[in-house]
């Protein structure tokens, strides 16, 4: 794994958690439980996923970065930092070993015990060339010089503390007496020296974390630092409140989702999604994510559900997590029901919740639309963008009918992601489009009006802004398959490979909806009926 920094791996340990993983899947380790319980209660790897099982942070992000756009749960905090760890809580070793084994957890929300290393002195933190800051709910520990971006990432945590408590439904009573201490680290040395960095640490890139403590190196940009610092920052908090963080996917995304954010002095909005990558450096998810489906490798959310902790060695399960969390959590068709996942952990049957439960629980919440769900998701995977609107991407659906030979025609809105047609076409049929209408595609500097053959004056994934797109959607199977979609322009005769629903669309950013307008006629017929 490489850093965002591109400082190389580093290993601090006769065995890493993927060797352990190894070791934990092989026949060996059926006749060797003591070895398990040993290497448990002597810290030496993480579980990503399990309760307080230590989970590694993976984030390494290089070029581009994602912007904040539409964001359902504005809460004013920040977001997403790269994937953090979470070590078994400094308790009795023997309780540890049961806690990773069994998934055995304390009551939710009561006090863990304090770490068990003292924090330095300030006059033995000082000879080994580091200083501390202290806010309210954080203690910094950093060998980075003064600087106002470094010094004020006490004021940033403690402002998402207050965010993270509002997103998770959390009375600011249990907050009382939480405090983390951070490490922030250029060099290991300083750190090992005064025993702030345990030799007994599982290796990590970029941050890790328990329910008290965070270890994060430097990063190669302000933003990202503080980035990372929420990431890790949420694992902490989910895990003190909660006794755990969720399935991987859930843990890794919303720690992403939360980490994602934006930051003036003063005021920190946190889950925010991206609008722009300057604002964003070294985030890479949407990039990530844009690659990956154009090399063919389009994630389904099932996919996603089943990632284990040790797929989070790399980084694209940080990307596709984010990525589901994010359109979960901003989608207005989908929201409240993701809403209900986190709402699950803070009940009072949360300490006997597992990962596959929360799982279960989305499947069933939405279980009556699962076709249009795996549907939006494959169109969001396809179109996502810096600033997507989630909203006026949302899939306009409607009932299906079969064309049979009639003449039909359909609306299509300028301003809307792809719109179901309501018509069903069949594989080797020939069939007649026209278009018509004019309509808006920008209003800066001043009004672009366009036909459905588009405008030249500027392009967008290779055709005219504006031109009239047609797809297919295959919709009688689990997860309904959607082709490559076509242009159209004012007149086409289609002859569809597959049988399914037309959907149209203009061709168009799903960042740049908000400023479309108006609405263009589309005439359907078998072309023999002409």
């Amino acid at each position: 794994m490489a850093a965002a920094n591109g400082n190389p791996s580093k290993n601090r340990l006769p065995m890493t958690s993927r060797e352990f993983t190894k070791l934990l899947n092989g026949p060996q380790m059926r006749r060797s439980v003591g070895l398990v319980i040993l290497l448990v209660a002597a810290g030496m790897f993480s579980l990503p996923g399990c309760r307080e099982a230590a989970h590694v942070d993976s984030t390494g992000e290089s070029v581009t970065t994602e912007t904040p756009a539409t964001t359902t749960a504005r809460l004013e905090s920040a977001t997403t930092a790269d994937e953090p760890a979470v070590s078994a809580p400094p308790t009795p070793r023997s309780v540890a070993v049961v806690e990773v084994a069994q998934q055995v957890d304390r009551e939710p929300g009561t006090a863990t015990p304090a770490e068990p290393e003292a924090t330095p002195s300030e006059a033995q933190l000082a000879r080994h060339g580091l200083r501390r800051l202290d806010g309210r709910h954080l203690t910094l520990i950093t060998d980075l010089p003064q600087l106002a971006t470094i010094d004020e990432l006490p004021a940033v945590f403690d402002k998402a503390v207050a965010h993270w408590s509002q997103y998770f439904d959390i009375d600011s009573r249990r907050l009382a007496g939480w405090r983390v201490t951070a490490c922030l680290m250029k060099e290991e040395s300083p750190f090992r020296a005064t025993g702030l960095l345990p030799s007994e640490m599982p290796a990590f890139e970029n941050g890790y974390a328990t329910r008290r403590r965070i270890w994060l190196f430097e990063q190669a940009s302000d933003y990202y630092r503080r980035h990372l610092l929420l990431h890790e920052g949420t694992h902490s908090f989910m895990y003190e409140m909660f006794g755990t963080c969720g399935p991987s996917w859930y843990m890794e995304g919303v720690a992403e989702l939360l980490a994602t954010h934006r930051w003036k002095p003063g005021a920190l909005r946190l889950g925010v999604y991206p609008e722009r990558r300057q604002d964003f450096p070294l985030l890479g998810r949407i990039r990530m994510v844009q690659d990956e489906v154009t090399a063919g490798r389009m994630l389904t959310i099932d996919e996603i559900l089943r990632y284990d902790g040790e797929a989070f060695l790399s980084q694209l399960p940080y990307g596709w997590s984010w990525a589901l969390c994010s359109w979960l959590e901003n989608h207005p068709r989908y929201r409240q029901r993701f809403g209900k996942l986190r709402r699950a952990l803070n009940s009072d049957s949360a300490d006997d919740a597992t990962p596959a439960d929360l799982n279960d629980l989305l499947l069933r919440l939405t279980k009556d639309d699962r076709k249009q769900l795996n549907l939006e998701w494959t169109f969001f995977c396809r179109e996502i963008d810096q600033g997507h609107d989630f909203a006026r991407a949302a899939v306009d659906f409607r009932p299906a009918r079969s064309l049979d030979g009639r003449r039909a025609t359909v609306e299509v809105a300028a301003d809307r992601g792809w719109q179901s047609s309501g018509l069903r076409v069949a594989a080797g049929q020939a069939y007649r489009l026209t278009a018509t209408g004019r309509y808006q595609v920008a209003q800066d500097p001043q009004i672009w009006w366009c036909e459905p053959d588009g405008v030249t004056l500027e392009y967008h994934r290779g055709r005219p802004l504006g031109q009239l797109m047609v797809t297919i959607v295959a919709e009688d199977r689990a997860r309904p398959a959607v082709h490559e979609p076509l242009a159209v322009g004012s007149q086409r005769t289609w002859q569809p490979a597959v049988s399914g629903v037309a959907y149209f669309r203009i061709n168009e950013s799903s960042a740049k909806l908000a400023d479309n307008a108006g609405n263009l006629t589309v005439t359907m017929f078998a072309a023999a009926d002409n």
